[in-house]
């Protein structure tokens, strides 16, 4: 498991004390519900390990939604896999949040 834990430098998702840290992740699947759909055990996968601790990324396990994992390719290390989600919503944010009144502008 490949994870970052600078999230909550400043408290956020903290609820209480130990605390389980890690915001992105990327493993193997383990178990899965049996309405998880496209996802099956053993599969290489990424998720954006947001919300409380059981959802973190530290630890042996980490219980995600499916919604917020994502399939990764045989040839990136899952090192590297770690590193897409709070990329990919970093990206977002910004786009869509810090220039939403530049995308008005330029294109409405």
């Amino acid at each position: 498991m490949a994870v970052n834990i600078y999230q909550t430098d400043r408290g956020a998702f903290v609820e209480r004390y130990p605390l389980t840290l890690g915001c992105d992740v990327a493993g193997t699947i383990a178990p899965v519900g049996p309405s998880v759909p496209n996802l099956k055990v053993g599969e290489r996968v990424t998720a954006f390990a947001f919300g409380a601790s059981r959802s973190k990324a530290m630890q042996q396990y980490s219980i995600q939604h499916y919604s917020v994992v994502g399939k990764v390719p045989d040839n990136m290390s899952l090192a590297a896999a770690a590193t897409v989600p709070d990329n990919f919503v970093t990206a977002f944010y910004t786009l869509f949040n810090d220039w939403a009144f530049l995308f008005h502008l330029l294109f409405l």
